[in-house]
């Protein structure tokens, strides 16, 4: 529970401060009025927040089922296919997910996770974060209730410490939406737009999450009081040097103004 907190916690943080440095730099507002109508109060009518309640909830159950049930079918085919439509049990070639995971599982070593199943599972859940999980169950054979046994132990296909396990419920959390929400994203601010918010985020994500990684992996090496000291150092000496660039900035710019 608290690990979840914790994560929402840094969604948060991380959404702010994205927001105010594009405010200082590519996305700058303008002064404007704002004007806000508040709508007339009324009691409270119970039975029809229940009855709205109840029909969203299912409503939501239903969707997210039947995303889940087939995107997990699709992710057991690739699993389970090779490039040239064998079934990997019988023809001994790999899977289609298994070469795409280990094409890019170099890219995720720094983070800790650099396993092909973690990585495939990574891939599909750009269609639906919520098949996550349901691909490490199906790359390790389990069922979803004995899913927390089989990635601690390293003879599964996606197997985490716990300092990887941290930096990928980070990178889980941060990196590229959803399609659902990329479609939505090209609609409202464009391609353009849409290309430069995955990019971000990804970027953003993996910095993060190797933070986090390396963060963890010092704690269980020196310890959390070494570590805790030169995070603060390190804090304070990036702070110290950005304030110096600031400040001559604003000296230069002083200059040339008289």
């Amino acid at each position: 529970m608290l690990i979840i907190v914790l994560l929402y916690i840094v969604g948060i943080i991380v959404a702010l401060l994205m927001s105010l440095f594009l405010e200082r730099t590519k996305l700058c507002s303008k002064e404007q009025t704002f004007i806000m109508e508040f709508p007339s109060y009324q009691c409270i009518n119970i039975k029809h927040i229940l009855k709205n309640t109840l029909s969203t909830a299912i409503s939501f159950l239903v969707r997210i089922g039947s995303i889940i049930l087939s995107l997990s079918v699709v992710v057991w085919l690739l699993q389970n296919i090779s490039f040239s439509l064998t079934y990997v049990k019988l023809s001994g070639e790999k899977s289609i997910l298994q070469v795409l995971g280990e094409f890019f599982a170099p890219i995720f070593k720094p983070l800790g996770f650099a396993s092909w199943g973690a990585v495939s599972s990574l891939i599909a859940g750009i269609v639906a974060k919520e098949v996550i999980v349901s691909s490490i169950a199906i790359f390790n054979n389990v069922n979803m209730s004995s899913i927390g046994e089989s990635i601690i132990l390293s003879s599964s296909v996606v197997h985490f410490t716990p300092a990887s396990a941290i930096s990928f419920m980070v990178f889980c959390l941060l990196y590229c939406p959803c399609i659902s929400t990329l479609v939505t994203f090209k609609k409202e601010i464009g391609t353009k737009w849409t290309i430069f918010s995955v990019l971000s985020q990804f970027v953003v994500a993996y910095i993060i999450s190797m933070f986090t990684y390396t963060l963890f992996r010092a704690t269980e090496v020196f310890g959390f009081l070494a570590t805790s000291i030169c995070t603060v150092i390190i804090v304070i000496l990036i702070y110290s040097i950005v304030s110096v660039f600031k400040y001559r900035k604003c000296n230069s710019c002083n200059k040339k103004c008289n």
